[in-house]
């Protein structure tokens, strides 16, 4: 390209030269679009080179077109805070900042003096006084920037994830870092120095930060040096002049840059398009369409905000009826947030991973595919029946759960009608990947190396393993306990929980020789889990309510003693709160927005009450018992909606699973805003009171074992105590695993547990249980 004019040049002849220039700048365009184009379908995991071809050559170009106009708003913004970033004893540095750019680092510490007389060279750099001053603001804010990325991340990988600590700290951080650099000066230290910090910065950039903030810090340093050659240079008089400028050229390829950055890391969005075809409505991602037809984007959305199965398909015209884009986005994420190094090493055919510890990427997670998740069942069918995207499955083949109990019309038929004709039904979100299992399963548990669960005693021999069912049957002490084998938690707690909840259910996978495949693989197909084989419920006819509801953490004026109470029980293997969430995204993919979990346990026992008139079993409430004292009472009548027959449809909150009747975001009533999230916008499974098996706990011998069903050692909590962390932040807590329930909530005051056995009181034969409740 020609460079420069000369001043007796025609005026016609630099028309043709301008038009010249704009035709490069209109190429260039196309270029930018096709590139952009391509690397934000290859991000999508789409077949980049004909989706592009798809998209059309006018489609190119205006996508190449419009990120020019954003380079020149970009730009314009970027100066203004480079500008204001600056400002800070400009007036003590801007003789260094323009000699610096001038002479470099080494010339600039060591100036020539200025004859007495003649006018400083130095005063002012060719470009001028503003973009020497912009220059220096982007110099401080690459360098306080990266450095507050560092010391946050740093804290936040060893010591706290709590936002309260890390927004505070990262402010400090750039402060100071901000204050330190403006009072130095530019010329405080010398030019290897000064090379060093630049090459540093870079080397962080590229290896080990996510690629847009790597890419963007790159920017940084790029402007920071190529910066001064180009403020070396005069300032354009023209527009041809500036079109054939290094200036005009470098913010194009900076742009660029920004450009693949904004499109190399998902999530990828296009427009949402609504489709009417012969099976119904579709919804999709748009393309690019013709009289022919409409190329459109399809993938199923997993629980962590990721796209399974992307690809382009093209819909005849014919086979589509009324397309309409909604306004909204169809995303496409691939979850995947790699360095520029791996993006750069997969570009070359090299598929080497390295880590990633500094930075995030420029967009948050964002429901993907419009909401349309997994179409694979290897185990169960969809059931609309019980809810949209619910997943129910077969009873048991073997008459009973895997490593589970006896069933209730074994050990007490007596009892079994009744307790099966107001079985709740329960459904669970498939990504939570906890169900209500038996305690034998959990005692099959094993972990890495063989390890099998072990039972912590006050007597001797203090540790036993591995555990069955009947060692738990003789009397123990409250402080006695269940350890399961799990990953050793990656911190300093002697507590062997972890922050991961899918790393603590491993063990039980092992145990039950599930081998359920990488975590996208069993989202894809939720029926690998086949949740329906170790699924149980236990049961507790605990009698009539005693008057003054003794024990109960919950009291309702409405609700009169003396009905029956008929409990049943939930055991989940591992118990999380997510304490901090992005709300946006929690609902459809809830494991990308749970971000901070909280309240971790091993064992989870949950349960909700059916309170029936004692003499014509008619039901009458429903109790769902919620954390320590959060539970509700409903009436019977209004269950309508949250009813399949005489079987109540109770929602499991994800992670800490308290009991509801509804969905989406749950207000606790706790001294500061914290909420359950009830996930039905993802599939869950459903576990029928008809295939569910139903156990007597009563009847099992360990049902009044004193100890506690999970970790309780050293590191953890009272959960007694449990309720302090609805005033805590965003920490990890450890939490002693529960005591069994005919000890604990409205149980406690019924004297159900009495002598040296462990095996519960049992009512009278063939009695409903009343004598049960005397205290």
């Amino acid at each position: 390209m020609r460079r420069g004019t000369t001043p007796d040049r025609p005026p016609a002849r630099e028309w043709i030269w301008l038009a010249v220039d704009l035709i490069v700048l209109l190429l260039a365009a196309l270029a930018i679009g096709a590139l952009t184009s391509w690397v934000r379908f290859m991000t999508a995991r789409l077949p980049a080179l004909s989706a592009t071809r798809h998209l059309g050559v006018w489609n190119v170009f205006v996508t190449g077109l419009l990120w020019i106009v954003v380079m020149v708003v970009a730009f314009a913004i970027l100066s203004l805070i480079g500008y204001a970033v600056a400002a800070r004893k400009w007036g003590d540095h801007r003789r260094e900042w323009h000699r610096l750019v001038r002479h470099g680092v080494g010339g600039a510490r060591h100036p020539r003096p200025t004859p007495a007389g003649e006018k400083d060279a130095d005063a002012t750099a060719p470009l001028g006084e503003a973009p020497v001053r912009v220059l220096a603001g982007v110099n401080l804010a690459v360098l306080c920037g990266v450095f507050t990325a560092i010391v946050v991340t740093s804290v936040d990988r060893t010591v706290t994830s709590s936002p309260w600590v890390l927004v505070p700290l990262g402010v400090i951080a750039f402060v100071g870092m901000y204050m330190l650099l403006t009072n130095w000066g530019p010329l405080r230290v010398g030019p290897r120095t000064h090379a060093s910090v630049w090459i540093l910065v870079a080397l962080i950039a590229a290896l080990v930060t996510t690629l847009p903030l790597g890419l963007l810090i790159l920017i940084g340093v790029g402007i920071s040096t190529v910066g001064r050659m180009v403020a070396r240079t005069d300032l354009p008089r023209k527009p041809s002049d500036f079109l054939r400028s290094p200036l005009a050229w470098m913010m194009v390829a900076v742009y660029t840059l920004v450009g693949v950055a904004y499109y190399a890391v998902p999530p990828v969005p296009f427009e949402r398009e609504v489709l009417s075809t012969g099976s119904g409505e579709r919804v999709v991602g748009y393309l690019a369409g013709n009289g022919s037809g409409t190329y459109v984007v399809t993938c199923e959305s997993l629980a962590d905000a990721t796209a399974y199965n992307p690809r382009v398909t093209f819909l005849r015209a014919a086979q589509t009826l009324h397309p309409k884009l909604d306004g909204s986005t169809y995303y496409l994420d691939s979850g995947d947030r790699p360095s520029l190094a791996t993006f750069a090493e997969r570009l070359l055919g090299v598929s080497i991973r390295l880590p990633v510890p500094l930075g995030t990427g420029l967009r948050p997670a964002e429901p993907t595919c419009g909401g349309t998740g997994p179409t694979t069942l290897s185990h169960g069918f969809e059931d609309p029946v019980l809810g949209a995207g619910v997943i129910a499955g077969p009873a048991p083949a073997i008459g009973h759960a895997a490593a589970g109990d006896p069933p209730i019309e074994q050990t007490t038929p007596a009892s079994a009608h009744l307790a099966r004709q107001v079985q709740p039904i329960l459904e669970a979100s498939v990504a939570d990947e906890n169900w209500p299992v038996s305690v034998g399963a959990l005692l099959a548990d094993r972990g890495p190396g063989g390890a099998v669960p072990c039972l912590h005693e006050k007597q001797s021999p203090p540790v036993v393993c591995p555990v069955t069912p009947t060692m738990l049957s003789r009397l123990g002490d409250s402080s006695d306990y269940l350890q399961y084998p799990t990953p050793q938690a990656a911190s300093s707690s002697p507590s062997p929980l972890n922050g991961e909840p899918l790393v603590e259910l491993q063990p039980f996978e092992a145990g039950q020789a599930t081998f359920i495949g990488s975590l996208h693989h069993w989202l894809a197909d939720p029926g690998i889990l086949d949740p329906w084989a170790t699924a149980q419920i236990y049961f507790v006819n605990a009698g009539r309510v005693p008057a003054g509801f003794p024990g109960w953490p919950v009291r309702d004026s409405r609700v009169p003693a003396g009905l029956l109470n008929l409990e049943y029980w939930f055991f989940y293997p591992y118990n999380y709160f997510p304490t901090l969430v992005d709300r946006g995204v929690m609902s459809g993919a809830p494991l990308a927005g749970d971000l901070v979990n909280s309240d971790l346990h091993q064992g989870d026992w949950e349960h909700v009450d059916v309170l029936v008139d004692p003499i014509t079993h008619a039901p009458e409430w429903l109790y769902l018992a919620r954390h320590a004292n959060e539970g509700m009472f409903i009436p019977w009548a209004s269950l309508k909606p949250a009813l399949a027959g005489s079987h109540p449809i109770i929602q499991a909150a994800f992670g800490g699973h308290p009991s509801y009747v509804g969905c989406g975001e749950q207000h606790r009533n706790t001294p500061v805003p914290l909420s359950d999230w009830v996930v039905c916008g993802y599939p869950r499974f459903a576990f029928r009171a008809t295939t569910t098996p139903l156990v007597d706990l009563r009847a099992m011998p360990w049902g009044c074992w004193p100890g506690h069903f999970g970790y309780a050692g050293p590191g953890t909590i009272s959960t007694t105590h449990s309720s302090l962390l609805d005033q805590a932040d965003t920490q990890y807590y450890d939490v002693a695993g529960p005591p069994s329930p005919l000890r604990q909530a409205e149980n406690s005051k019924l004297g159900l547990c009495r002598g040296t056995s462990a095996a519960p009181t049992r009512p009278l034969p063939g009695h409903s249980g009343s004598a049960a409740a005397t205290p």
